[in-house]
């Protein structure tokens, strides 16, 4: 069963640390999360201020970028 928080983990991979030089985080999140549902867990539970949420499906499953307010950082445990 699949957990209620439309937001997993943060992806670990090279692309996704390149990302975080532009301020954008990587996430594995639910088939069924969207945009929305996304940015506003991050925004309250992990308390920046979410400028847009991109979506790209893979292989594997699903994942979002989030992209921050400059000056915004996450502390990358869930």
């Amino acid at each position: 069963m699949q957990s209620n928080k439309p937001v997993q983990k943060v992806a670990v991979s090279e692309k996704a640390e390149r990302l975080k030089a532009q301020n954008k985080y990587v996430f594995a999140v639910p088939l069924k999360a969207n945009k929305n549902e996304i940015k506003k867990f991050v925004s309250k539970e992990l308390k920046v201020e979410v400028l847009g949420v991109n979506i790209v499906r893979t292989k594997k499953g699903k994942k979002a970028i989030v992209s921050l307010k400059p000056g915004s950082t996450i502390n990358e445990k869930i």
